[in-house]
């Protein structure tokens, strides 16, 4: 009996926890000057109610003190964060007016073939074929390196095959040997011609490597000239092209006619007249 007694005194004091403090106040008044029951008015029971009485105004305070300081916490932390917000933006709209404004990154524009050296007049950039597209840069790296090598090779070709008909070397029996295409075809000046072809390719592979970071066909400057500016490369260039015409216009009619390079100008070796 005591038992059914104690809880409807303990729901009240639950219920004071989740109520104001004031209602809180007065529920914990009414608890203790409620009037006993009548089946408990004497004897040990009424001491039994009184007891569990106390205890539920008790722990109703202390709800409701827990409670005040909970709020009294949470007033104080949602102040110091709203004093951090307001210091923050402060300093922050400080920097932003001291920090100078950040420049536009200046979007890259697509690699054009058409504004590299070597497109000039009257053609300008000539590639009908589509070998090197807009954007490529790889390609046409490849192919820029490929068209300076085969440019360097036909100009000293060209000369070469003009210069042989003039100069011998007195030696190894290469003054007997024949002008022209011929003389790479009979021994001894075909020995000669396997040691400049090996010769050059060991000077390709062990020093004049192609560097990436360098412009297709930079090597440096061994003799210090000091001529490697956008005037000359395109004159390189230019020369290159023209000398491979030369050299395989050279090389196709000696085929056909039988001729060397300076018999074809109607000039001979020991005249030097037509």
């Amino acid at each position: 009996m005591a038992g059914l007694v104690v809880q409807p005194c303990l729901r009240p004091a639950a219920t004071a926890a989740r109520l104001s403090e004031r209602s809180s106040a007065l529920l914990i008044a009414a608890v203790r000057s409620a009037p006993l029951p009548a089946s408990l008015a004497n004897g040990h029971r009424a001491r039994s109610w009184q007891a569990h009485a106390a205890v539920a105004a008790f722990a109703a305070a202390t709800l409701v003190q827990r409670s005040r300081r909970g709020s009294a916490r949470r007033a104080e932390s949602e102040a110091a964060e709203a004093t951090d917000a307001a210091v923050a933006a402060e300093e922050g709209g400080e920097d932003q007016e001291q920090a100078p404004e950040a420049k536009p990154r200046k979007r890259r524009q697509a690699f054009d073939p058409a504004s590299q050296p070597g497109a000039g007049a009257p053609l300008g950039y000539f590639d009908p074929l589509g070998f090197c597209p807009l954007g490529d840069e790889g390609k046409f790296r490849e192919l820029r390196c490929a068209e300076i090598k085969h440019g360097r090779v036909a100009m000293m070709a060209s000369v070469g095959l003009l210069a042989q008909c003039f100069i011998r070397i007195p030696a190894f029996g290469l003054k007997e040997a024949p002008s022209g295409i011929q003389a790479a075809t009979i021994i001894p000046s075909s020995w000669g011609f396997t040691l400049v072809v090996f010769a050059a390719m060991v000077v390709e592979l062990l020093f004049w490597v192609q560097d990436s970071k360098k412009e297709p066909g930079n090597f440096g400057d061994p003799l210090g000239l000091k001529m490697y500016d956008l005037d000359m490369r395109n004159k390189e260039i230019n020369n290159g092209r023209f000398a491979m015409f030369a050299a395989l216009g050279i090389v196709a009619a000696e085929l056909v006619t039988g001729k060397d390079a300076i018999e074809q100008f109607g000039l001979s070796v020991q005249s030097g007249l037509p």
